[in-house]
């Protein structure tokens, strides 16, 4: 992508939502710029034509209640609800107080099955037919095609006119439902997650003596690793830190990648699905991503760094920076503080004045809820179990998921709650939260730390900038095949290049490779997938 393609004024996540919500869902025109372009191409892909329109704040919510009683038919008996879901851990005994408080609440009577091995038990559960009501398939199985097949066979319920009903499940955010959808289709609930956690986490401690101030620009950015890097800011009188900590991963690459103008992993441009390291921004941010390397402002061991040992090096001092999620920065400060109790972390986003201020988008869920036609029998039912999770998103179950119960996972202090025993917590409650479709936004807010408080803002900041990939929820038969062998090929020569071990000729070969090994037919179905959702 040219200079002339990357952004110049950025729209937002929350600015796209405004016009669909005008439009009912209809096809939006694709923009000609930037993460407007982006946004917009993404979200046209949603086929719900008007079945999201409660999406929106504004949509008809004076017939909420009216939507309520309408979603299920009235009756007096338990819903019997049997669900999977993939869980690693410590089952809760059956009939614990929390479930049977669910229960009470939801007038249902649950039996989980907590699988730990999802990925092998799945696809044959599915192949026979023999499934509960609820299934929870994770990211990484929707795509497989066992899974494909199954939703394009009718194997579970479609969900798409059905949402706009459910006064909660309606809000959940437009791009996440595309993003888990299948041929523009809605097949299962998104067990939502925030659309977009990006963060680079830094040594607050150190910028405070360094005099440094989080970065708004490209080359504030570089200033900030190089004084890291040069200017001793542990104090020890040697020169051994480095700006920023990296594992073969590179991640760094694909974050500056964003911040200058390229798409996150795909992109649309002239009705085109564009891959990210095709472009021009993308090839600038190795250019970049090599000049710390050969200044030794990240870690020279990044190549051999497993993931398990990299926020270790940062807890351990040799590093200022890394990129993260905002989930994190609050557990690693906890950590540090063991050995070093003057530690202070801090988080920052994006890059506010480059380009507008791009960040990278996610999928937004931790898998789908559906719901298997073998089971769940009827309209009737299915719109029982519909209610159901939409009740899970109401203030007393968001609260029970967050805190447990009062008086025995948490009490109120000055008014507000706090947890009496984290071990009890995380044994009898936690798993609980693996049945929430809607995050707990709705929960009683307790004083969390300065550095949790920050990740929320972050991530509420990050919706209205987040980039979109193009390609979540497009299916390609080449990359379902092929995919691992042309990502290795890409991870390889990304690597090679920050090394010095290939130039710019050399990257563009490797680009070359990857088109012939495979990569050109990726596009060209992605391109073909996408006209098929986005038809007139």
């Amino acid at each position: 992508m040219s200079e002339k393609h990357t952004t110049r004024e950025h729209a937002t996540v929350k600015e796209e939502m405004s016009n669909i919500t005008k439009t009912g869902f209809q096809k939006m025109s694709i923009q000609k710029t930037g993460v407007q372009k982006t946004t917009a191409a993404v979200l046209s892909t949603l086929c719900l034509a008007g079945a999201l329109t409660a999406c929106s704040p504004t949509a008809d919510n004076k017939n909420t209640d009216a939507a309520k009683a309408g979603t299920a038919p009235a009756t007096t008996e338990p819903l019997k609800l049997s669900v999977l879901v993939n869980f690693i851990g410590e089952a809760p005994q059956p009939g614990n107080e929390v479930v049977k408080a669910i229960e009470k609440y939801t007038n249902s009577e649950i039996e989980v099955q907590w699988l730990t091995d999802i990925k092998e038990k799945l696809p044959v559960m599915v192949a026979s037919g023999s499934l509960p009501k609820v299934v929870s398939v994770t990211n990484s199985q929707m795509k497989l095609p066992y899974m494909v097949s199954a939703l394009r066979g009718d194997t579970f319920w479609n969900l798409t006119t059905y949402i706009k009903s459910y006064p909660n499940l309606s809000q959940i955010n437009p791009l996440i439902y595309q993003n888990t959808s299948l041929d523009g289709q809605v097949y299962g609930l998104p067990a939502v997650r925030p659309v977009s956690r990006a963060a680079i986490t830094y040594r607050a401690d150190w910028f405070k003596k360094l005099g440094l101030k989080e970065p708004k620009t490209l080359d504030e950015f570089y200033d900030v690793l190089k004084a890291i890097a040069t200017k001793d800011p542990d104090g020890d009188g040697k020169d051994n830190t480095y700006g920023f900590i990296e594992y073969k991963s590179l991640g760094i690459v694909d974050r500056a990648a964003i911040w200058l103008g390229a798409p996150n992993e795909w992109g649309v441009q002239n009705g085109k699905l564009v891959y990210a390291p095709s472009t021009d921004a993308y090839l600038q941010s190795l250019q970049f991503v090599k000049k710390l390397y050969d200044e030794k402002l990240i870690n020279r061991d990044f190549a051999v760094m497993e993931k398990s040992a990299w926020e270790s090096a940062f807890a351990e001092g040799k590093g200022g920076m890394l990129s993260n999620i905002t989930d994190t920065a609050f557990k690693l400060e906890e950590q540090m503080k063991k050995s070093n109790p003057q530690v202070e972390l801090g988080m920052f986003n994006r890059l506010p004045d480059l380009k507008g201020g791009p960040t990278k988008a996610e999928n937004g869920s931790n898998g789908i809820f559906s719901f298997p036609k073998s089971s769940v029998k009827s309209e009737a039912e299915l719109k029982r179990i519909l209610t159901f999770f939409d009740k899970l998103a109401e203030p007393e179950m968001a609260t029970l998921f967050k805190w447990g119960l009062e008086g025995k996972h948490y009490k109120q202090v000055n008014g507000k709650p706090v947890y009496i025993d984290a071990k009890i917590y995380n044994k009898e409650v936690l798993p609980y939260q693996k049945l929430m479709a809607v995050e707990a936004g709705k929960a009683l807010q307790g004083n969390d730390p300065a550095l949790v408080v920050k990740g929320e803002q972050l991530n509420k900041d990050n919706e209205k900038y987040a980039v979109p990939n193009a390609a979540e929820a497009l299916i390609s038969d080449t990359y379902s095949e092929k995919g691992g062998q042309l990502d290795k090929l890409i991870e390889d020569a990304k690597t090679k290049f920050v090394m010095g071990k290939i130039d710019e000729e050399g990257w563009k070969q490797a680009l070359e490779q990857w088109r012939k090994n495979g990569g050109d037919k990726v596009a060209a179905e992605f391109t073909s997938a996408y006209e098929k959702v986005n038809k007139k």
